[in-house]
């Protein structure tokens, strides 16, 4: 697979990690603005005036947890020379 192409394979797996890490934050963890902060590396108003950036934000604070996973998972896949998933490869 062209490098490209992987660039577009890891950009897809970190945004659907970053969603999934996001829809896992529970309440209590974010019920002050400490708490909000601390987890989506924003403040609260932040987030409500640029919600299409909060994403960025929790990636930053996250970065290491995420590509880890990503790598994990990139690695247990295998994939088309277009970057298609075809199945998982189990070690």
């Amino acid at each position: 697979m062209s490098k490209q192409i992987q660039a577009r394979v890891i950009e897809s797996l970190t945004n659907d990690e970053v969603d999934i890490l996001m829809s896992e934050v529970e309440e209590s963890e974010v019920s002050t603005e400490e708490g909000f902060k601390g987890v989506f590396g924003c403040t609260r108003k932040y987030a409500e005036s640029t919600p299409w950036f909060v994403g960025a934000c929790f990636y930053d604070l996250h970065s290491d947890l995420i590509n880890a996973r990503v790598q994990e998972i990139s690695n247990e896949g295998l994939y088309t020379k277009d970057g298609r998933f075809v199945m998982r490869v189990d070690n």
